[in-house]
């Protein structure tokens, strides 16, 4: 019945807009923590995501508290893309019962950088 995904919401626009934070990141429990050292430890409490390995980024309370010695720095180069990238390209994502039939046929032209020898073994 309660949750607290309003005061989560205001927390993350808080910090979205306010500070240059340079990193994916997820707000819960009034903690920032980094997006990729961070996992959902429990979803029936308050308190759902932790980061084991690695320490909250900023606390947001009567005052935010940015632990500006863990953010990453921001990148200074001007945005840039690739303007020529090549799409025949795949991604096979393997399984035990992938049969082989399969896997060829991902691999037929135009698709670049495949084993032309066809030396791959099931």
């Amino acid at each position: 019945m309660r949750n607290d995904f309003q005061d989560n919401l205001i927390n993350s626009i808080t910090m979205a807009g306010l500070y240059n934070i340079p990193e994916v990141s997820i707000m819960f429990n009034s903690k920032l923590f980094r997006g990729c050292r961070s996992t959902k430890k429990d979803n029936k409490n308050l308190d759902g995501m932790d980061s084991p390995n690695f320490p909250h980024l900023a606390d947001i309370g009567i005052h935010v508290n940015i632990r500006w010695n863990l953010i990453t720095n921001p990148i200074k180069n001007d945005f840039s893309f690739f303007e020529h990238v090549n799409t025949n390209i795949v991604v096979v994502k393997f399984f035990p019962m992938l049969k082989e039939e399969v896997f060829t046929e991902f691999l037929k032209e135009p698709t670049q950088g495949n084993d032309s020898t066809n030396n791959y073994k099931f």
